[in-house]
């Protein structure tokens, strides 16, 4: 111990100068001279040992620092806490628990594992404490080259990941590196000679730990080695021995942690193959007898146990078990994990599921693959689990029909996923279980969304309406379906009002049943009618809603679809830059997928690049949008608004014929799916075009038919877009004669608060 101002470096007796002027007659060292014996003691002197408690040496210590304090500041420095014996523990408790009038600093190092035991220290008052953490990367090369010069990157790389950032795995790996290249076993090498040097009852000891992973505890060691009287005594021995280390101490039973990833790889691979498969199974049996199977992260450890144990069909149905289990509790990465798994070891080793097993396991990757976005994943599972499900499983086959036609739908294959539809309905047959009817119900439901889809919107609102008729209140899910599908359907037609009543009870059900996913798609369309309505702060919230719960469940499908909304929100409000971001986010998620919504991102981007005047961008997308639409890739109801948004830029490229042409096919295509909003925009569009060829008549008639469907529907924004061109149009017949709709459309904005 030295004071942070004392200029003393040399040492007259064995004794520091510090300390021995501690000792000294001065007057104002007189509080020391009663601790002389202990402070002597401490310090290596013996002969007064006999006189001395080990209480004493811990209060004289405590007090003489205290004292020091007091005179000037006094720092501890205090490296490497886990070797600190006893008595050494008790001083430094002693001095942290006296109170001190002056300024002392006590820093102490110590490896994981050693604050915990003395928990005692984290109640103190002024106790603070730090987990530096292995080195980081760049800290671990540095090292590496310093300690190897000659080292080669691979090396150094192979390094680096195998030491973990511990700097003593760093400094001795690279150091063998002088050696040997590729990267050799020299710490293996030194953790498998000490360990071979332990007493057979030590070895044994060890093994059973490492059989559990990095950390475990005395009962389930004791339970692999049926219970040794010895045990604790055994694991001291080895914590002394610096093979483990205590990681709690405060609990009923205490638990260990190998002191490195390395230490406890090695010491496991030293384990033979028939004990350690022996220990993994009665692990697993023991979990699955003393342990809480309905957690995930239980069912979890007995898959691992049962696949160490190679046996495979154990492991396959756990892994299946915790799948099911994870995903019913909304866990989706565990359950995806998990089901990969059980799927992965019944392709290496065929019969380990059985074939309800095995079709179970693939539906329901199948449906996580599809929430997860990877859309041909989920169609190649699905597809096999129905190829595995036996014929006579009606209903159940059915649904993964189902199940597969909304991944072909995703993927723009509407076509086939009607087909999908009829066949399942069709193997329905006659069935008259109440689970086949609901089932028939649900699949005319779908079936209403894929005409939808097609661009047939008066039939499909239409089934939707006798859907919400004929399904069964106590059926809440599909009852809300319907409610939500009549809504989609009522929104494409125009009408807001009703669309939003729909949506609204939509929700009541899907509320009541607990469904994350259908509240997601109301909180989306929730959002889309009052984003028409021009109550963009409501737009905002619902869309909020959407996100948190897309998040929550991993589900990037869906959040590329709010991403989209909200795109459109903040294009509708103006502001470009935002809605290009939401709008890109949107098409990074369903380009990576395959996802047939591509097809809308691509529409919605290409308008908002044509506001920023990135024209050619904007054409490119636009484009691209029609071509999937047209190739099946996208929804039909798309292409009215995509060729409208084409003829909009070719007018502003200066070619008004083709502008025209693409306009007039935005009309014809919103007429014949009976789509009125886009029907008002195609006439808003060839009315300017129209008005660019000096044809005032045509344009007179377009622009004012689609403010006449405008005002009808209650769609601002759109209103007051119409509103602009018209004045536009009549300021260039007349100059000035455009300004009372203009005034209108700034009222509109106005109130809109834009």
């Amino acid at each position: 111990l030295e004071r942070l101002d004392s200029g003393h470096t040399e040492v007259s007796s064995p004794i520091p100068m510090s300390i021995e002027t501690l000792l000294s007659d001065e007057p104002e060292r007189q509080p020391f001279l009663s601790h002389r014996a202990e402070v002597l003691t401490l310090l290596g002197d013996d002969s007064h040992a006999g006189d001395v408690e080990p209480e004493q040496l811990s209060r004289a210590f405590a007090r003489i620092i205290g004292a020091e304090a007091s005179r000037s500041p006094l720092a501890i420095l205090l490296s490497d806490l886990h070797w600190l014996p006893d008595t050494g523990h008790s001083i430094l408790e002693e001095i942290i628990s006296t109170q001190v009038s002056g300024a002392l600093l006590v820093v102490v190092s110590a490896r994981p594992g050693v604050v915990e035991a003395l928990d005692r220290w984290s109640n103190h008052e002024g106790a603070e404490r730090i987990d530096l953490g292995p080195l980081s990367r760049q800290a671990a090369d540095e090292l590496v080259r310093q300690t190897a010069p000659m080292s080669s990157a691979q090396y150094i790389k192979g390094v680096i990941s195998r030491a973990e950032g511990n700097p003593l795995y760093l400094r001795e790996l690279a150091l063998a590196s002088r050696d040997a290249e590729p990267l050799p076993g020299t710490i293996e090498g030194v953790i498998r000679a000490r360990f071979d040097r332990l007493e057979l009852s030590l070895k044994e000891t060890l093994q059973a730990g490492a059989i559990w992973g990095r950390d475990f505890n005395l009962h389930s060691v004791g339970i692999l080695l049926n219970e040794p009287a010895d045990l604790m005594s055994r694991l001291s021995s080895l914590e002394h021995g610096r093979f483990i280390h205590r990681s709690q101490s405060h609990e009923l039973t205490p638990k260990w942690r190998f002191d490195h990833a390395l230490l406890h790889e090695v010491i496991y691979q030293a384990t033979s193959s028939q004990t350690r498969r022996a220990w993994h199974a009665k692990a697993a049996a023991w979990l699955r007898t003393h342990k809480d199977t309905t957690q995930v992260a239980t069912l979890l450890r007995i898959a691992r146990h049962h696949q160490n144990a190679e046996d495979s069909h154990r492991a396959a149905s756990t892994w299946l078990e915790c799948g099911l289990r994870a995903a019913q509790l909304v866990m989706p990465a565990e359950a995806l994990e998990a089901l990969k798994e059980s799927v992965g070891i019944e392709e290496r080793h065929p019969g380990s599921l059985s074939l309800d097993e095995h079709a179970e396991a693939q539906a329901e990757l199948g449906k996580l693959l599809f929430e997860a976005g990877d859309l041909s994943g989920a169609d190649l599972a699905l597809a096999q689990a129905i190829d595995l499900t036996a014929p006579p499983q009606v209903v159940i086959r059915s649904e993964r029909m189902f199940d597969r036609a909304r991944v072909l739908e995703a993927q723009g294959q509407i076509t086939v996923a009607d087909e999908a539809v009829s066949t399942a309905r069709r193997a329905l047959g006659g069935e008259l279980a109440p689970e086949a009817r609901k089932l028939d119900l649900e699949l005319r439901r779908y079936g209403a969304w894929l005409t939808y889809r097609s661009g047939d919107i008066k039939a499909a609102s239409k089934t939707f309406r006798e859907l919400v008729d004929e399904v069964p209140e106590d059926q809440l899910l599909l009852k809300g379906l319907a409610l939500n599908g009549a809504g989609v359907a009522e929104y494409g037609l125009g009408d807001y009002v009703a669309a939003h009543t729909y949506f609204r009870r939509a929700l009541d059900k899907f509320e009541e049943v607990g469904s994350h996913r259908r509240r997601c798609s109301a909180y989306n369309n929730l959002g889309m009618v009052c984003a028409k309505g021009g109550d963009a702060r409501e737009a905002i919230k619902w869309y909020e809603r959407a996100v948190n719960l897309h998040a929550k469940a991993s589900n990037r499908t869906g959040l590329a679809q709010t991403y989209n909304n909200i795109g459109t929100l903040y294009g509708d409000l103006g502001d470009l830059e935002k809605a290009e971001g939401f709008f890109r986010e949107s098409v990074r998620i369903r380009e990576a997928s395959g996802h047939s919504g591509l097809a809308i991102g691509y529409a919605n981007l290409s308008e908002v690049l044509f506001k920023l005047t990135h024209l050619e961008d904007a054409l490119g997308y636009v484009t691209s949008a029609i071509d999937l639409c047209e190739k099946g890739r996208g929804p039909q109801y798309l292409l009215p608004d995509a060729y409208r948004m084409l003829s909009e830029m070719q007018l502003a490229k200066g070619t008004v014929d083709v502008s025209i042409i693409s306009g007039e096919k935005a009309l014809s295509l919103a007429e014949r799916a009976s789509d009125v909003p886009r029907k008002a925009a195609a006439h808003r569009a060839l009315g300017q075009a129209y008005s660019a060829a000096q044809n005032p008549d045509e344009a007179e008639q377009h622009l004012t038919e689609s403010i006449t469907i405008l005002e009808e529907l209650d769609q601002p924004f759109e209103l007051a877009r119409a509103y602009e061109a018209k004045a536009a149009h009549l300021d260039a017949v007349s100059p000035g004669s455009g300004e009372p709709l203009r005034a209108q459309a700034d009222r509109l904005r106005e109130d809109l608060a834009l």
